[in-house]
């Protein structure tokens, strides 16, 4: 288990078991594996710019007006818990709440997502994201945490956002996993080198 604080991440390669990775991956890219499309790739409570879609397959949904796990029944759930259990692990977390796979797609421009917190919710928690692919398409951390419940809108040209106060920059690698403060600002690229960029995002406490 590593110990982390709030305002800290941690990066982390070759996170899964190579048997157990491939498999998901065999999973998740298969052509039975469900996606739908979402106008907004990032948070649904930020609104969304033309370049700012992706794909999204849920496995957990949480409602974050009444800190409440959903009832949600995706195929794949039963066999991704062990992954999950192992980064709720990391941290010593006792909870998880919500986990989806991410899907974004080419853009020449490489296109920067809404800066965004996963849950706009007051209690802490912590947010994991497993890549399934080598790709580019950066996730960018900022030092600024999301303080502001439940007003989840801001202006992302706001200096807080600038380069100087990003804490980490994380290149998508098949097997990675950044695991980090869930209230920490952050956002990820679509590619601009490769055909997609696939994740596991995940929300836990």
């Amino acid at each position: 288990m590593y110990t982390m604080d709030k305002g800290e991440y941690k990066v982390i390669d070759n996170f899964l078991p190579t048997l157990y990775f491939n498999n998901l991956k065999q999973i998740v890219e298969s052509q039975d594996f469900s996606w739908s499309f979402s106008h907004n790739a990032t948070n649904k409570h930020i609104k969304d710019k033309i370049g700012d879609f992706g794909l999204s397959h849920l496995v957990i949904g949480y409602d974050h007006d009444r800190y409440k796990v959903l009832d949600h029944k995706s195929k794949i759930q039963p066999f991704l818990m062990a992954a999950i259990y192992q980064m709720m692990d990391c941290v010593g977390a006792t909870e998880y709440l919500r986990a989806r796979f991410d899907k974004t797609l080419y853009n020449p421009d490489m296109h920067r997502h809404p800066i965004h917190a996963d849950l706009p919710v007051k209690l802490f928690y912590w947010t994991s994201i497993l890549y399934l692919d080598d790709s580019d398409g950066e996730t960018v951390i900022w030092k600024k945490r999301y303080k502001n419940y439940p007003e989840i809108n801001f202006d992302d040209d706001d200096k807080s956002f600038s380069d100087e106060n990003i804490l980490v920059s994380v290149k998508p690698k098949a097997n990675r996993l950044v695991i980090f403060d869930g209230h920490l600002y952050h956002t990820g690229h679509s590619p601009s080198k490769q055909k997609s960029r696939t994740l596991l995002n995940t929300n836990f406490r």
